[in-house]
């Protein structure tokens, strides 16, 4: 799906974000790697369950007022939605792609990976699990920080405006939700 549509959404002018396109090709190169017979073991966590933790985010983006704002606001309800929605994706968010992702490099496919890489017998064969681990390690870092962007989103959001007006907006510099 990301080869056929987020890779081209992130081209166009309005919706480039460098940070995102990173992401999706490194995510299309580890799709690539993801034929290696030591990591298929591995595909349906990355492949399936880390992004199930988007569909409350895709359905929240049904009820945003900034894109459908007539049908965000036709009635009560909807807006009810969204912020459950919006709940549910930052919480799922947290658990899978913070806390489960990153035990799952460290203690799964990392360990794999070396394993891998120090099995080598040739230059050719260290190839895949080497390009595998240098990807792997920023993939994780970056679902951190996003997951930080999260968190202090949420925080913007539930917290009451500080006299400090021009600080408080700095908060929502990097919008994710």
């Amino acid at each position: 799906m990301q080869l056929f549509w987020d890779l081209p959404v992130t081209l166009h002018a309005e919706m480039y974000d460098a940070v995102n396109l990173a992401h999706h090709v490194g995510m299309a190169i580890s799709a690539a790697l993801s034929l290696s017979p030591y990591v298929q073991y591995w595909v349906p966590f990355f492949g399936g369950l880390i992004e199930a933790s988007s569909i409350p985010l895709v359905l929240a983006d049904v009820f945003h007022p900034k894109r459908y704002q007539d049908f965000a606001e036709a009635t009560a309800g909807r807006s009810k939605a969204n912020f459950l929605l919006r709940v549910t994706f930052l919480l799922a968010y947290l658990l899978v792609r913070c806390v489960w992702f990153p035990a799952t490099v460290a203690f799964g496919v990392g360990p794999d990976l070396l394993s891998e890489l120090r099995g080598a017998e040739d230059a050719a064969a260290a190839l895949s699990p080497a390009l595998a681990l240098l990807l792997i390690l920023p993939l994780t870092f970056l679902q951190l920080h996003w997951g930080r962007l999260l968190v202090r989103q949420a925080m913007k959001a539930l917290a009451p405006p500080p006299d400090d007006k021009p600080a408080y907006d700095q908060l929502d510099d990097q919008h994710v939700l």
